[in-house]
């Protein structure tokens, strides 16, 4: 219950979509990054908000981010032995660093595992590593 409160308060926070459903959708809609951390978030059970703020600190919501000399990659950051660690349990056909659905979908995915100290942002926002 507390996961689907959050979900509508940062659904609120952060803009809704708008849509009833995805039916609704034009052709050509892309889903903003603030929707693609919520899905991610929702599918893995997990609070969107940190994960939110994470995304923010390591990349200002940027999806072509480069940073660490180059091999942090994307709107979270990863490098990209750890992307295709993660993507690989998860069975990600083709997976694209690139990509951030994909990239906020194995966030989400670590996350539910307790893996948020891979991102050294999530130790400066809660001071947990």
């Amino acid at each position: 219950m507390k996961i689907i409160a959050t979900t509508l308060a940062v659904a609120l926070i952060l803009g809704n979509i708008g849509f009833a459903s995805s039916d609704d959708l034009p052709p050509s809609y892309t889903p903003t990054v603030h929707q693609i951390i919520v899905k991610a978030a929702t599918a893995y059970h997990i609070d969107p908000l940190p994960l939110y703020k994470v995304a923010k600190c390591e990349s200002n919501l940027d999806i072509h981010a480069i940073g660490d000399h180059g091999l942090a990659i994307g709107l979270l950051q990863f490098h990209r032995e750890t992307f295709n660690q993660y993507a690989k349990q998860l069975e990600i056909q083709n997976p694209d660093i690139n990509n951030p659905s994909q990239q906020a979908a194995v966030s989400a995915y670590m996350f539910s595992l307790h893996r948020q100290s891979a991102w050294t942002c999530y130790g400066k926002l809660y001071g947990k590593m």
